[in-house]
């Protein structure tokens, strides 16, 4: 079996796509931990001639993120507020790229996206949400 699963990683998986699903597996394991919530990012900017108008359009998309507040040692009462939260996401598969700013609503309470941080295997988003 050791040599079998040698060979699939030597042949076929990087370590990043390892990890990657290690931590898929890991937030499956977490069952109903994960909240379901709206995450929404904006697109660039777009200009309309004919009307003048400028928008940023939005696409929403329903992930399961893993909510945590930021501990004591954590807090330094300006870069991270005790009110922040922590929200963590697995990277694999989510069919987005974060962006500061972006948005995620939780029930009727919407929290922006004041900080992305990723892993160095590129396997879990850790975003840092503030209510406005």
């Amino acid at each position: 079996w050791v040599r079998l699963f040698h060979r699939e990683i030597d042949s076929s998986m990087s370590l990043r796509a390892l990890v990657q699903d290690a931590v898929m597996a890991g937030y499956g394991a977490l069952g109903d931990i994960p909240e379901s919530v709206t995450y929404s990012t904006k697109a660039q900017t777009v200009f309309n001639p004919t009307t003048g108008q400028v928008t940023r359009p939005a696409s929403n998309y329903s992930v399961s993120l893993v909510l945590a507040k930021y501990g004591k040692h954590e807090i330094d009462g300006e870069m991270i507020k005790p009110e922040d939260m922590k929200g963590l996401l697995p990277a694999k598969d989510i069919g987005f790229v974060p962006q500061i700013g972006d948005t995620i609503t939780r029930g009727s309470a919407v929290w922006s996206v004041k900080d992305i941080g990723i892993d160095p295997a590129q396997s879990l988003y850790i975003f840092q949400l503030r209510k406005p």
